[in-house]
């Protein structure tokens, strides 16, 4: 039986593979190491003279290769946190988890319409201003502030549900509205 040796047995993934890593660090909420992974791989390439997404980490191959493009879906679905629940997007989960980011702005595309969120996120207080299509059934889950109060358009709300370290709100679309919860 051989032995395990890192530095023989480990091989670094390169940037397409970058997608299942991310997958498995946000299935433990380790959403921190995404951002990290994103600024220091991609960040990189992105400062080069290039300007462009490489296909490994050295540009010595296709040095703009959308295999290499994960950060695009990791940052719409893990850091702005839009999640399909049903086909179609007809119920969708945004459960936002900018950690260090002081704001996320995102817009995606889905069969119904765009779906568009902007954030600004303090110690105190979790400002998102989202826009739903019609048709669209959406359930938001924020964390919780220092004074556990929900406001959606300026009227403070008591229609959500606490779990955990989460508070939950479901809205259905068309919609535009500002949640704020502290």
């Amino acid at each position: 039986k051989e032995e395990f040796i890192e530095k023989k047995h480990i091989i670094k993934a390169q940037p397409f593979f970058h997608h299942f890593i991310h997958k498995a660090l946000a299935k433990e909420g380790k959403y921190n190491l995404i951002m990290n992974n994103i600024r220091n791989y991609w960040g990189k390439m992105l400062n080069s003279c290039s300007g462009t997404i490489w296909e490994l980490w050295s540009n010595k191959y296709s040095e703009c290769h959308a295999w290499s493009a994960t950060p695009t879906y990791d940052l719409i679905t893990y850091i702005a946190g839009i999640k399909p629940l049903e086909p179609g997007f007809k119920k969708v989960l945004i459960e936002p988890c900018p950690e260090d980011l002081g704001w996320v702005e995102c817009k995606t595309p889905t069969p119904l319409g765009d779906i568009s969120l902007e954030l600004k996120n303090t110690t105190d207080e979790f400002n998102l201003n989202i826009n739903i299509p019609k048709d669209c059934e959406v359930i938001i889950s924020l964390p919780k502030k220092k004074e556990n109060n929900v406001e959606i358009d300026n009227i403070i709300q008591d229609n959500f549900v606490e779990e955990g370290d989460k508070i939950k709100i479901m809205l259905s679309g068309p919609k535009k509205s500002t949640i704020i919860s502290c």
